[in-house]
């Protein structure tokens, strides 16, 4: 593996201190990644390559990528879908389960 420096300072954009973050959680190859609203203060283009990344890492490298988050964007590369109400576990729901329309998320009634 190629070793590179990256120097991130306070005064690095946005998209830079995500990318920067993505990286150091990769630097030790783990089984899991915990990501907080990882699109968040993000660009919608910058914001869509690091759901890409994190979707990519699953699927290639087999990690298991967990995101708190408000972006809707992350259920179409979800598994599966935990609804937090008041800080308590409101449903879980099977991304296949769920139908995603522009203003609305509803469970799938087959």
């Amino acid at each position: 593996m190629r070793r590179t420096k990256l120097k991130i300072s306070l005064n690095s954009s946005a998209p830079m201190r995500a990318a920067a973050g993505v990286f150091c959680a990769l630097a030790n190859d783990p089984a899991i990644i915990l990501a907080d609203e990882p699109t968040g203060n993000l660009d919608l283009n910058t914001g869509e390559e690091i759901i890409s990344l994190l979707q990519n890492l699953s699927h290639e490298r087999n990690v298991t990528v967990i995101s708190a988050t408000h972006d809707i964007k992350m259920l179409n590369v979800s598994d599966l879908v935990v609804w937090i109400r008041d800080g308590r576990i409101d449903k879980t729901e099977s991304r296949d389960e769920l139908t995603i329309s522009i203003g609305r998320i509803d469970a799938r009634s087959d």
